[in-house]
């Protein structure tokens, strides 16, 4: 999503890969609800996190639900780029996908509005 979001908000100045740390599968649930603000996810493969590209970064956004997931071990020699976002996992906190619905369409929101922000939010760390 945040890599989708960032081509939709144009962000010149910043490359964003997404990729999955421990599930690169895709959620039907997460191209509907990004899906319903015109952007297609259906062809853009899901990708693991890959070590060289972590490497290579300059900061790395680990996002989780800190309530109801592990945190994501990342190297002890990248932690420094690491920029942690606390999102609520749908499938931790609802058992139907009627139920799972509006969670997916809130942090498909908030996503978007956390990449907005973070250049913005980068000046204020350094």
């Amino acid at each position: 999503m945040a890599e989708a979001w960032a081509k939709k908000l144009r962000l010149t100045d910043w490359c964003f890969k997404s990729g999955g740390w421990f599930d690169a599968n895709r959620s039907p649930l997460t191209i509907q609800a990004m899906d319903e603000l015109n952007i297609d996810l259906s062809t853009e493969p899901a990708e693991w996190v890959d070590a060289v590209l972590l490497d290579q970064a300059d900061y790395i956004v680990s996002i989780y639900d800190f309530h109801n997931e592990s945190k994501i071990p990342i190297p002890n020699e990248l932690k420094s780029k690491v920029i942690e976002w606390d999102i609520k996992n749908p499938n931790c906190l609802a058992d139907t996908s009627d139920e799972k619905w509006p969670l997916y369409q809130e942090i498909c929101d908030e996503i978007a509005f956390k990449v907005k922000h973070l250049e913005p939010s980068l000046k204020v760390i350094m």
